[in-house]
């Protein structure tokens, strides 16, 4: 089952948070006798200053990736689980061709409506259940997107609800199977002897018989259902690509106020500095952007 390659989307944090690691390895080592020429009374600023920095970093870089536009797809298992729909209704009495006496034609009329209502269930069943599964692994994957943040991992999103998937319920079939029949005048049974070899039988001695194909019977149901059933893809579809974006609106919402005070904060500690050390750190900041 697929959600989302959630891979490219690691290594993308993964390697960018590498990245970051060197470039401050390498200001640390362009700018450590600049910092040691400067005024100690304040020496643990620059570091302090060094780490904010680089939470910060780490913030813009997880919501960043929030805001990226993630393409869905809609699974493969649902497609397939409409096909066996399909399959199941193309294979009803399949063996089976046709009948010409009424009473059976009805009775089967019932007992493939019945058939049609159980796989239309069993396919709501279980598309309804693998897209409950994909909202769990997105919850899964915003949360673990999340952590790459590192910071307030205390925090627990009011996540929005899942998009009720509504269902259409198929009508009743039977008379519309019914209808589905081929009507055509035949010489009565007893009139299939030797004699009718050789003599046409009279227009009026021909009696009517109604053929009910079951092949025109499926096919017929196929053509009903199977629209149905793709809509029901394409809500579905659509429910979740709704919750995935507000799922990541809310985290990126939040990645947002976190930068503003993270902002804040870097901006207090840097009132500490000496001018010598403030040019110092605006030029790392620099680097940094």
């Amino acid at each position: 089952m697929r959600y989302i390659e959630l891979y490219p989307v690691t290594d993308h944090i993964a390697g960018a948070v590498k990245l970051l690691r060197q470039q401050i390895d390498k200001m640390q080592g362009v700018f450590t006798e600049e910092e040691k020429t400067t005024h100690q009374s304040n020496a643990d600023v620059p570091k302090k200053l060094e780490l904010a920095n680089t939470e910060l970093q780490l913030l813009k870089l997880t919501k960043e990736t929030f805001e990226k536009n993630t393409e869905l797809q809609i699974p493969d298992d649902w497609q397939n689980y409409k096909d066996e729909l399909i399959e199941g209704i193309l294979n009803w009495k399949k063996n089976k061709t046709k009948t010409t006496k009424l009473e059976e034609a009805s009775v089967m009329a019932v007992m493939f409506d019945n058939e049609i209502k159980r796989l239309y269930q069993s396919y709501e069943n279980k598309l309804s259940e693998s897209l409950s599964k994909l909202k769990e692994a997105a919850d899964i994957h915003h949360s673990q997107l999340y952590e790459c943040a590192k910071a307030d991992l205390d925090y627990r999103p009011t996540l929005p609800n899942l998009q009720q998937v509504s269902s259409e319920e198929l009508p009743v079939f039977v008379s519309e199977l019914m209808e589905q029949k081929e009507e055509k005048y035949v010489p009565p049974t007893n009139d299939f002897d030797i004699m009718g070899l050789f003599f046409k039988p009279n227009r009026q001695d021909l009696v009517l018989e109604t053929s009910y194909y079951y092949q025109k019977w499926r096919e017929y149901i196929k053509s009903q259902v199977e629209p149905v059933a793709e809509r029901f893809i394409e809500n579905s579809f659509a429910a979740l690509r709704t919750y995935n974006t507000e799922a990541r609106e809310t985290y990126r919402d939040h990645l947002e106020e976190l930068i503003s005070l993270k902002k804040d904060s870097i901006e207090k500690t840097r009132k500490n500095l000496s001018a010598e050390e403030m040019k110092v750190q605006t030029d790392i900041a620099w680097l940094q952007d």
